[in-house]
């Protein structure tokens, strides 16, 4: 028990407590490695080893979420702990383990970014959060209650996070039920899963007074290390996100290091001003996704070509007196080259001075290269290339997965087109579609992927421009 100390940790202890005993479910505990999820795990952690086995009969899920983009120090304090975590509970015979999930292979930040072009994330089209964090932890949450019938999330969410955060613990309370045994409110989108906010009344104050009232964790670990995380960068953490009502935790030192959502993100900056200089070429490469998101510099980098393979004019652009403006697609193939160039350049030095960061994976590279050769007709292996560009030694992949044509072959099916004035990129792709489909024996699939080629846009954003004003003009 805590004695002369604040009566709220007491209570929560002993609300987990209670409700260990009488909810009858597993546990899912979202953990981020930050000060407020700490806590949780923290609390729950006691609450089992005050309890006999007989009043708990499920198992205690941590998951923690690996973006694959967090920031490289927060991601070695983060593999530390869960290693931790999983051995203690082991020796002490606790109902517990920590899983890290992680985005799929093909649905990465940088399977995104780089590979699909996906503009680089904004407020109004935050598209990372859903992929990176929504996606894998629900899927795990799912998994978990498909296993055992239902599941409970505990999250260290607090209303003095923000003015949605207790809007939306506000709801949950309107919402309860009594379907576990008590009162639990269930999950808005997630089947058979009931939230507990065990700290939600607790302040920053509370959170850390706690924490630091216990300087070691009972898996070994040190609270006082994560104090010192917090000085080091603005603080804030990015919790377990299962939702979209959680907002950009950029300015946190456990967020994303490309984030941006926010401005500028402090807490890296703040990590090489406190002398992680080596960490200088991300703040230099986020700076730059950053300049993308520049209204008036978006066509320099961004097509006017949507995914889709159409254009769409702007509603501001439909009055007279203005030139038609369109709505721009995704980053420029030539842009994405230049991305991934950078990136594998910044991950070379960074590999120097430690090892074991990885920016990005072999098994993502495998995924942009596909993207590419099939979205892009890159016969030039552009990949491939820029791997042996910065490495000076060629990325292994098995044989069958390569380009239908080489740099030769595109380069005189360029010179051919110019001739007689049609798109390169059009002519390779209806080859492509052709190759692909001849070899499966389906003509009639061949035929419907040869006319959604054709009905792509396959003009100049100059000549698309020029039409539409001609249109307007005309009316």
């Amino acid at each position: 028990m805590y004695k002369n100390q604040n009566p709220k940790f007491n209570e929560s202890l002993e609300d987990i407590k209670n409700k260990i005993i009488q909810i009858d479910r597993p546990l899912v505990i979202g953990y981020s490695g930050g000060k407020d999820s700490t806590c949780v795990v923290q609390l729950v952690w006691k609450a089992l080893e005050e309890l006999s086995l007989k009043d708990w009969k499920h198992h205690v899920f941590v998951v923690c979420c690996d973006t694959l983009v967090e920031t490289p120090q927060v991601l070695g304090y983060l593999q530390e702990n869960i290693l931790k975590m999983n051995i203690a509970a082991r020796n002490k015979g606790l109902p517990l383990s920590v899983h890290k999930v992680f985005p799929k292979a093909d649905n990465t930040f940088w399977v995104n970014l780089i590979g699909k072009g996906y503009p680089a994330p904004r407020t109004k089209f935050r598209w990372c959060t859903d992929r990176l964090k929504i996606e894998p932890v629900n899927q795990f949450i799912l998994d978990v209650a498909s296993k055992y019938g239902e599941v409970v999330i505990v999250l260290g969410v607090r209303k003095d996070e923000s003015i949605a955060r207790a809007q939306v613990l506000k709801e949950y309370e309107l919402e309860k039920n009594q379907a576990t045994g008590v009162s639990l409110p269930r999950h808005s989108t997630l089947p058979n899963a009931f939230i507990f906010t065990p700290i939600a009344s607790w302040s920053t104050e509370d959170v850390w007074d706690y924490l630091l009232s216990n300087t070691n964790t009972p898996w070994g670990g040190s609270n006082r290390e994560l104090s010192a995380m917090y000085k080091e960068a603005s603080d804030g953490e990015c919790p377990l996100v299962i939702d979209k009502t959680t907002a950009s935790c950029g300015n946190s030192r456990f967020g994303c290091w490309v984030c941006t959502v926010v401005e500028k993100n402090k807490s890296l900056e703040n990590v090489v001003d406190k002398g992680e200089e080596w960490l200088e070429p991300l703040i230099d490469f986020r700076n730059l996704l950053m300049e993308t998101t520049d209204p008036t510099k978006k066509s320099i980098y961004r097509s006017h070509v949507r995914r889709a393979g159409s254009t769409q004019l702007m509603n501001n652009s439909k009055e007279e007196d203005e030139d038609p403006k369109l709505i721009r697609g995704p980053y420029y193939f030539e842009f994405r080259k230049q991305l991934l160039l950078k990136l594998l350049g910044i991950q070379k030095k960074i590999k120097e001075k430690n090892s074991e960061i990885e920016l990005i994976s072999n098994s993502e590279l495998k995924e942009i290269r596909r993207l590419w050769i099939t979205e892009e007709n890159d016969w030039k292996d552009s990949v491939l290339e820029i791997y042996s560009k910065i490495y000076n030694q060629p990325l292994n992949f098995q044989s069958d997965d390569t380009a239908s044509f080489g740099a030769t072959e595109f380069s005189l099916l360029k010179e051919a087109c110019e001739e007689i004035d049609v798109s390169p990129d059009l002519v390779a792709r209806l080859i492509d579609k052709e190759r692909e489909f001849t070899a499966t024996g389906k003509k009639l699939a061949l035929m419907k992927e040869l006319d959604g080629v054709l009905s792509r846009e396959w003009r100049t954003e100059e000549d698309v421009l020029a039409a539409l004003k001609g249109n307007n003009n005309g009316n």
